[in-house]
């Protein structure tokens, strides 16, 4: 339900205050009394008005300068200047400041203010109960997104399951490893060549990996911490400057006297992977997790290209409607 329009009086004559705020008492219309420039500029800042209603002989700074002050923070309102005694000049003022009416205090024309701040509220009644089912169709529109995209993943999940593995992309599961001795790089190529999927590529030197890296693209790259001729951390960042989205680990496999240790290089940050190392297996087992983890949000970036690809006159059109709707009625 939308709420109830509001009405902000900014009356400094405590008696004439408590009057209008009589005058204008209405079911589902709420009617907010202030004294001061300072009071009603900060109630603008909480609360959206349908009408704002000013008396002219305000103190300091006045009430025109208090309605474009106004006129900034609350662009939506309609604003009402009341007068003691008309003038064209105030009138002319006023109105070139875009205040909708002004209202003389004298009681022959009380029903008369009454009249046009209730047409004010009315019409922002309708405003808000616009904005209110607009928000639902937002929200409808965003329910209907969210089932197309979940069909679309499902299709591609049905089409991955009657597509042979072997067909899948082994480029997309290529591991380089860089390392001296072969310590990891045999056992890991021999483990996920049984488990089949996998085209592991092995590099003895620093130098080496950096060139097959512009050429190549390895979803998970492992660097030993001792090399020949280049560190670890250089040769990461020489990988990660040609390919970005190959996670990269550096390890320092274990001795007789300590354990070793691995860990991801995201960037200017490390991240603990293995804290104590003391077998390939345990590397082994991470690096098929992560692959597998590593695959499965390559896919879900597929299917939502592949769903922007087949819904762009959808998106462009909803994206449209969400622009225009925000701009009209200031929707978040």
């Amino acid at each position: 339900m939308a709420a109830s329009p509001r009405v902000l009086i900014v009356e400094a004559d405590e008696r004439v205050q408590r009057g209008l705020c009589k005058l204008l008492q209405a079911p589902a219309l709420e009617v907010i009394a202030v004294s001061d420039a300072a009071q009603a500029r900060a109630a603008a800042l909480e609360q959206r008005y349908a009408a704002i209603v000013v008396d002219h002989d305000l103190p300091s700074p006045g009430g025109l300068d208090l309605l474009r002050q106004l006129r900034s923070q609350s662009s939506d309102a309609r604003l009402f200047l009341m007068v003691s005694q008309k003038s064209e000049e105030v009138t002319l003022q006023a109105l070139r400041l875009g205040v909708t009416d002004v209202l003389h205090k004298v009681g022959t024309e009380v029903d008369y203010l009454k009249q046009r701040v209730f047409e004010a509220c009315r019409s922002a009644n309708v405003e808000l109960s616009a904005m209110a089912l607009f928000a639902q169709a937002i929200a409808l529109e965003d329910d209907l997104l969210s089932k197309l995209r979940d069909k679309s993943r499902q299709l591609a999940a049905l089409q991955r399951k009657r597509t042979p593995a072997a067909s899948t992309a082994t480029a997309d599961h290529s591991v380089l490893v860089v390392e001296e001795d072969g310590w990891l790089g045999y056992e890991l190529s021999r483990s996920l060549t049984l488990r089949g999927g996998y085209v592991v590529q092995l590099a003895q030197t620093g130098g080496e990996a950096l060139d097959t890296a512009p050429s190549s693209h390895y979803r998970i790259a492992l660097i030993s911490n001792v090399l020949p001729d280049l560190s670890g951390t250089m040769v990461a960042s020489g990988i990660n400057s040609h390919s970005p989205d190959t996670l990269t680990i550096r390890f320092q496999r274990p001795t007789e006297s300590r354990a070793g240790r691995a860990e991801i290089i995201d960037g200017p940050k490390t991240l603990p992977l293995l804290e104590s190392l003391t077998k390939q297996e345990q590397l082994i087992e991470k690096v098929e997790e992560l692959c597998q983890a590593s695959l499965r949000r390559a896919e879900e970036r597929q299917v939502i290209v592949q769903f922007r690809e087949e819904n762009q006159e959808l998106l462009r059109r909803s994206a449209d409607l969400r622009q225009r709707i925000g701009q009209r009625y200031k929707l978040s």
